[in-house]
């Protein structure tokens, strides 16, 4: 079995489990291509009769999934304050998986416009934490399931690394498969986090951090500056934003 970086960082972190606690906390910065995401994905495609080699695709995948939803919930937002715009994974038991909205906040000063949040979890206590400050009437949910969701996954997964989807069933599976696979990374970082905070990026689409407290494991996601930048453009609005998005985070 192939010896990773995170393998080497974790038999250094238990060789030196007191020098570790003598130095007090630590920050710790996994890089995503060694944070077990990729294998992670593969496994999942396996049991799903779909075939991923050692290429770059599950990585390619990733970004799209993320662009996808920075350009779906740009092109679904509107300008009313106090409302939100989400867009919600749910697995096949219809459990919640992930989610992501949009926020437009009244500014301080009326004569000037709102300000956007954009952000992310893996855990449905957030996004109920959210509905329940904002209003349920005031929160506009849409899903990934949805056909126009797969279908702006499906451009950016094609404008990002050239990937064809041949189905709405695998634009579906894709994205559990991406969730499940991060979410699996993110319990393996969480062995390090008894001793200090871990993290890990995607750079240009997210950054990820794991906090334990006692038996439960936090996972946080934030969309990164980029993405951030597509919510609060107006121009993103328009009809070629998936195209913008993917050419712009392409890479």
């Amino acid at each position: 079995m192939k010896t990773t970086n995170f393998d080497k960082l974790m038999e250094f972190i238990n060789e030196n489990d007191k020098a570790f606690g003598r130095i007090g906390k630590v920050k710790a910065h996994m890089n995503f291509v060694e944070s077990g995401y990729h294998q992670n994905f593969c496994t999942g495609a396996d049991a799903l009769g779909y075939v991923f080699g050692p290429d770059d695709r599950p990585i390619l995948l990733c970004k799209t999934f993320f662009a996808a939803i920075a350009a779906y919930l740009a092109n679904k937002r509107k300008a009313i304050e106090n409302n939100a715009w989400s867009i919600v994974l749910r697995g096949v038991a219809n459990e919640f998986k992930f989610a992501a909205w949009v926020i437009l906040h009244p500014n301080k000063n009326a004569d000037e416009p709102g300000n956007w949040s954009f952000e992310m979890t893996f855990a449905q206590s957030d996004y109920d934490e959210m509905v329940a400050k904002i209003g349920e009437e005031s929160v506009h949910e849409f899903l990934v399931s949805n056909d126009d969701f797969k279908a702006c996954f499906d451009k950016a997964a094609h404008d990002i690394g050239g990937i064809a989807l041949y189905n709405e069933k695998y634009i579906y599976d894709a994205c559990l498969l991406i969730v499940d696979a991060l979410e699996e990374s993110a319990h393996n970082l969480a062995d390090m986090s008894d001793k200090f905070p871990v993290s890990m990026d995607l750079p240009r689409f997210f950054d990820l951090s794991v906090d334990v407290d006692g038996d439960e494991v936090y996972i946080g996601i934030t969309p990164s500056e980029e993405l951030k930048t597509v919510i609060k453009n107006d121009k993103a609005t328009e009809s070629d934003t998936v195209k913008a998005v993917a050419m712009n985070l392409r890479g």
